[in-house]
Order: C-alpha cells, then structure tokens, then sequence
C-alpha cells in the first residue's frame, strides 16, 4: 500500500488529526455509503506531506487497500476533512428533505 494510512507512525500532528477527526471521519464514511470495513483515514507520508485516503483493514489491522483522495499540507488536510464533513451534513440534509417531500 503506498500511503499505509497510519497513525502509529511517530508524527504528533497526524496524531492530532487522527483524535480530533478520527471518529468524525469514521462516522462520514459510513454515512457517505462507504462499507462498513472501509473508512475515510488522515495518513502522512512525511513531515510535511499529509493526506485522506480510504482504507480497508482486515481484523488484525493490516491496511489492504488504500485509494488516496487528497495530499497536501497538513491545513490543506485540515480544510479537507472540514469540506467532507460539510458534504456529509448536507447530503444528511438532502435525504431529510426528500423524506419530508415524501410524507406529504
């Protein structure tokens, strides 16, 4: 895999991206249609490279596919994940609109 979206790696900001957005992006994914072994992951290929990506783990974690969406720097990523995260509640907002349009 060439990104290995990891956060063991010893980078205290994909540290930071990981706890701050982790469980946020985990939820997108899901709600975006993603399977549920796949999910939306920040990785950092260096210092100053950082990244999404979606992944696949098996069950002892190994990363088995990995499809990079965006690198850049590290507020490059930041502003990403914000953008995915704003689409997420608005494709929400969409389906509860269409919800209501159909109870009426």
């Amino acid at each position: 895999m060439k990104n290995q979206s990891t956060i063991h790696d010893s980078n205290p900001d994909l540290d930071s991206l990981a706890r701050e957005y982790g469980g946020q992006l985990r939820d997108a994914s899901h709600r975006l249609g993603l399977r549920k072994s796949h999910q939306i992951s920040p990785f950092s290929n260096n210092t100053n490279e950082y990244g999404l990506s979606v992944i696949q783990t098996d069950r002892h974690g190994n990363v088995t596919y990995d499809a990079e969406l965006m690198h850049g720097t590290l507020e490059d990523t930041r502003h990403a994940i914000h953008l995915l995260l704003r689409l997420t509640q608005t494709v929400d907002e969409l389906h509860g609109a269409k919800e209501a349009n159909n109870a009426r």
